[in-house]
């Protein structure tokens, strides 16, 4: 049980680094400051720095309200760009919306499109 759990909490910390490097690549990519998002998302500037860092442990209203103060997808702050090269999708022109999203087990990818009707 003491690994199951150990291997839950590596998976744990794995999904706050991703959504913490979505969080700053979508905002610095729309152009936003920090102080602009946290105004829309109605957090201060600090939690936002916090959450961007992978400080904090931000609750699914939380990201909501940052992904919607984005204009972006609340699935989008999960994914993670599928692997380049042979055998990925990432080599496919087209393909940049394409999003890998962690099953827990770190095995198996599901497709995600972070664009309505982009290609899965």
């Amino acid at each position: 049980m003491a690994v199951a759990n150990a291997n839950a909490e590596r998976g744990l910390e794995q999904l706050l680094r991703t959504i913490s490097v979505r969080i700053r690549g979508i905002r610095q990519q729309r152009g936003l400051t920090r102080r602009q998002l946290a105004g829309r998302a109605g957090v201060s500037e600090r939690y936002l720095a916090q959450l961007e860092n992978g400080e904090a442990n931000p609750s699914f209203v939380l990201l909501w309200r940052v992904a919607r103060a984005m204009n972006t997808d609340f699935a989008a702050l999960l994914a993670q760009p599928m692997p380049e090269g042979p055998g990925g999708r990432g080599d496919r022109p087209g393909n940049d919306a394409r999003m890998a999203i962690p099953t827990g087990n770190g095995t198996i990818p599901r497709n995600y499109s972070a664009y309505p009707g982009a290609p899965t």
